[in-house]
């Protein structure tokens, strides 16, 4: 039986929409299970307390980072949806390989949250996450490449401008991957960087105002 290449009925567009938006919001969910509370025993110290608990620190910041992270793949996908219009086999496929990684996160999580030092833990999150991405490049170019999931006459411009945007962050994880082999601690913060990159406004953000606003002309 052959995927609807329509946006509805049998695994079609929305469908696969609501899908994926399940398993973002069980990962992202199950994201915080890493932080425990700290077990103190009765009668300890309010300082005791506060140690303990200053002493989450790293599992804190890999969890706001990976869930921010998890947000900006949501985000991504979702406009990649905007423009898609059909559906079809190799597309779901492509799309559940897209969601198989995005639900390893909390692993790749705990692991950089309990060994936040170690090198291995560091690469290990970046080859992750970079894969992440590169599902995410393969989906947007297999539904665009020769127009083949959405409208005819889609401007070529924004295909561009979104696939560079999605190559930005595999970049900064390379990088980031060289060097974490001289300090952990800036490998960390290149991830962080290529958040904010994502979350500030970019020329495609430009680009699809301007044309909002010529359209409405």
């Amino acid at each position: 039986m052959n995927i609807s290449s329509s946006g509805e009925g049998f695994l079609g567009k929305g469908r696969i929409e609501t899908l994926t938006d399940g398993i973002f919001a069980i990962a992202m969910t199950l994201l915080v299970l890493d932080i425990k509370v700290p077990n103190i025993p009765k009668g300890v110290t309010q300082v005791a307390l506060e140690l303990r608990v200053f002493d989450l620190w790293p599992k804190f910041l890999i969890y706001v980072l990976s869930f921010v992270i998890l947000a900006i793949f949501w985000v991504s996908h979702s406009i990649q949806f905007h423009y898609i219009r059909r559906a079809d086999r190799p597309f779901f496929w492509i799309n559940v390989l897209f969601t198989m990684f995005v639900a390893f996160v909390p692993f790749s999580t705990h692991l950089l949250g309990e060994h936040i030092g170690q090198r291995f833990a560091v690469i290990f999150y970046g080859c992750h996450l970079m894969a992440i991405w590169l599902c995410l490049l393969l989906h947007w170019h297999y539904a665009t490449s020769g127009l083949r999931l959405v409208d005819k006459d889609m401007d070529m411009n924004i295909v561009s401008a979104a696939t560079r945007r999605i190559l930005i962050a595999p970049v900064i994880y390379l990088l980031a991957i060289a060097i974490s082999f001289l300090d952990t601690g800036i490998s960390i913060a290149l991830y962080a960087v290529s958040v904010i990159l994502h979350i500030l406004p970019g020329r495609l953000d430009r680009y699809l105002a301007s044309s909002r606003n010529i359209g409405s002309q």
